[in-house]
């Protein structure tokens, strides 16, 4: 019984770090982009504003720099931030 929560364990965080990866290599934008959408019926609305105004800066100063959504997501506040990968690993 052990060994089988523990390959279970196992295979979870496998899957987590699956996902995280894509995220860095920016597979799941689409994904991405509905959870941060899903702030704006929360009280992170702000911030998901400022990650639009992030981007726009951005996209106005010419920056040739990409932005990855896993640094995108390392700009929320923590409560932010457990929403969008909440809503990322629920559903990539």
């Amino acid at each position: 019984m052990k060994k089988r929560l523990q390959r279970a364990s196992d295979a979870a965080e496998e899957k987590k770090q699956e996902i995280l990866e894509k995220l860095e290599d920016d597979e799941l934008v689409d994904i991405a982009a509905e959870a941060f959408g899903e702030l704006y019926s929360t009280k992170y609305s702000g911030e998901a504003d400022k990650i639009i105004n992030e981007i726009v800066k951005a996209i106005r100063s010419g920056c040739n720099k990409e932005m990855t959504v896993g640094e995108l997501i390392s700009n929320l506040s923590s409560g932010a931030k457990k929403i969008v990968n909440d809503y990322i690993f629920k559903h990539a």
